[in-house]
């Protein structure tokens, strides 16, 4: 667990930014995530979870071209060396990103005209996609390898016991209802190599889309 000291330290050395209050994100889908206010500005600093399946170093220049196509995302915040992923005393990568204003529906709750413009969005970034050089295989047999049936609970517990820390009982409810499903589910195989592979957008929820009003979407996260 990285102290409120470790992380003003990077952020003083990386960016030249002294934060004035530092939160940690209860729902950080596996990765270290803070919330941090700073001379008026808010941002995102997010670590994230080792894996086969990240690839942190794409992440600033994706959000960059999807941005360039018309496509509003978070903008990543460049270190004084001039780049966005930044390194921490162990070696481990993480980026800051600023933070957006706005509006998210919980789980099960966003009207029909909201669910519309999000899949106009999601077929928006699939389009722009197209264009990108090809990203790392996320999903393939090193997904099956990290995120079992066994193991997800796991993950989801420790976010369980962060979300009670934080007082977000929301997210607490949400994460407790995810592994009463998984435990309800049908474990099945599949032969990936009957499956086409693309760029594409992977995990796609409500809870990773931020409106402006009722009818914009803000920023896809």
């Amino acid at each position: 667990m990285r102290d409120e000291s470790e992380i003003k330290a990077l952020l003083e050395r990386s960016y030249n930014i002294k934060t004035d209050k530092i939160t940690k994100s209860a729902d950080g889908a596996g990765s270290d995530t803070f919330f941090l206010s700073a001379s008026g500005c808010r941002y995102v600093l997010k670590f994230p979870e080792e894996s086969p399946m990240n690839a942190p170093e794409n992440e600033p220049e994706l959000c960059e071209h999807l941005f360039r196509d018309g496509i509003s995302v978070s903008r990543f915040v460049r270190g004084l060396d001039g780049k966005f992923i930044q390194h921490d005393e162990s070696g481990a990568p993480f980026h800051l990103r600023h933070y957006i204003e706005g509006m998210q529906f919980k789980a099960n709750t966003m009207p029909k005209a909201e669910m519309a413009l999000a899949a106009d969005a999601l077929s928006r970034i699939h389009a722009s996609l197209s264009s990108f050089p090809p990203l790392p295989e996320g999903i393939g047999s090193g997904f099956f390898v990290y995120m079992t049936p066994d193991r997800a609970p796991e993950s989801y517990e420790r976010a369980i016991k962060a979300a009670s820390e934080s007082g977000a009982a929301d997210i607490k409810a949400e994460l407790e209802w995810r592994i009463g499903l998984m435990k309800r589910m049908k474990k099945a195989e599949f032969d990936l190599s009957r499956l086409s592979v693309v760029n594409t957008h992977g995990d796609y929820t409500n809870n990773q889309l931020i409106f402006s009003g009722r009818r914009a979407i803000r920023r896809a996260c």
